[in-house]
């Protein structure tokens, strides 16, 4: 008796282990280092991906679809089974970018299943050949054999108006959030750029970051300008926040976990192989999104009354790049001297043994932050 076996591939198996071992590693270092609170949100996030990595062990374990000459058999996540015969069938329903539902003649789902999973394309054509048509939808044997996660010229067309208009609206409203107050305006950069990461995740693969591929008209462009200015505008408004050196870090490590979770999750869902180095790559700019937006992200994030310090002005410095100045204070707090950035107008305005104002701030999610003023 023939028959078709559709489940998850091995490295769905070793992404699960690889994320259980990484996340469990990653919480037993933040607990030894780090006080109550931030173990309390390390939990949560490292106990999410925990459980991430264990769907993604039971899935490669239990899921699957098997389909022969007289039955249907799905087992579920929990290695629960179910059997159907072809009587009990109504059709294939095609869902969006390469998945499947078997549908039964009472409009309930009896199996799901993608292009990305072992078996795919070889189910799909015993399905064809058993009679079973997909529903509402006019395939042939050959999209039917073909359909793998692909998009019509005229689909790609439309979505790369699409994006191209959102990205020209996102880049007028960055560009209005200028002359906004700070909160509003930085409401509107943080949108911009989660949103812009959203879509990318979304629409990948087909959207890219590249822009020397040699089909670009296969493909539709990030949304590059609205996202580059958000970030550019993002460092320069909080460029005078001062945070503590081991919590920027750690701040980096969670947020860059929270943007690529749904990256992972997607290439997962999508049974996606994606290339060692495009990972590496995505990770780094998930870092640099990290990076970019914590200080603006705390600082929305702030509803307690502030603080204020006297404190003495012990030397004052400017650093180059080449694009910017940067200007710091040299200050003793908490009986550490410690380098503070601020901006150039308290720079030029205050000499060396000068008193000045430190504002403590401290988010929602117990994060200090430090701003100097007159």
């Amino acid at each position: 008796m023939k028959e078709v076996k559709v489940h998850t591939t091995k490295s769905t198996l070793i992404t699960g282990i690889i994320t259980i071992i990484i996340s469990s590693l990653s919480l037993f270092f933040i607990v030894l280092n780090c006080h109550s609170f931030k173990i309390i949100i390390a939990f949560i996030i490292f106990g999410l991906l925990n459980l991430f990595g264990l769907f993604l062990i039971l899935s490669y374990n239990y899921k699957q679809v098997i389909i022969n000459s007289e039955y249907i058999s799905y087992t579920t996540l929990f290695n629960k089974s179910y059997i159907f015969s072809y009587t009990d069938i109504k059709g294939i329903q095609s869902q969006y970018r390469g998945f499947y539902q078997i549908i039964s003649k009472e409009n309930k789902k009896i199996a799901s299943f993608n292009s990305y999973m072992i078996g795919t394309i070889q189910a799909l054509s015993f399905l064809h050949k058993k009679d079973i048509k997909f529903i509402e939808t006019n395939k042939n044997d050959l999209q039917i054999k073909l359909n793998q996660l692909s998009w019509s010229q005229k689909q790609i067309k439309k979505e790369q108006k699409i994006i191209k208009l959102i990205n020209y609206l996102l880049t007028i409203f960055v560009l209005i959030s200028i002359f906004l107050p700070l909160k509003i305006s930085l409401t509107i950069i943080l949108f911009i750029i989660l949103f812009n990461w959203i879509i990318y995740i979304y629409l990948y693969p087909t959207m890219t970051l590249y822009y020397f591929k040699n089909n670009i008209s296969d493909y539709i462009p990030f949304p590059i300008s609205s996202t580059i200015i958000s970030i550019i505008l993002s460092l320069e408004y909080t460029n005078n926040i001062n945070i503590n050196k081991n919590d920027f870090i750690f701040l980096i490590m969670i947020y860059s976990f929270i943007f690529l979770v749904p990256y992972f999750m997607m290439l997962i869902i999508r049974k996606k192989k994606e290339k060692f180095f495009q990972i590496i790559f995505i990770i780094g700019v998930s870092f640099f999104l990290s990076f970019s937006t914590i200080k603006a992200f705390n600082y929305l994030m702030t509803f307690s009354q502030y603080k204020h310090k006297t404190i003495q002005v012990i030397d004052k410095q400017k650093s180059y790049s080449k694009y910017s100045t940067n200007y710091h204070f040299k200050i003793e707090y908490q009986g550490k001297i410690k380098d503070m950035s601020v901006s150039k107008k308290i720079y030029d305005s205050t000499h060396i043994y000068d008193n000045v104002q430190i504002c403590i701030r401290e988010s929602i999610f117990h994060f200090q932050y430090y701003i100097i003023h007159k």
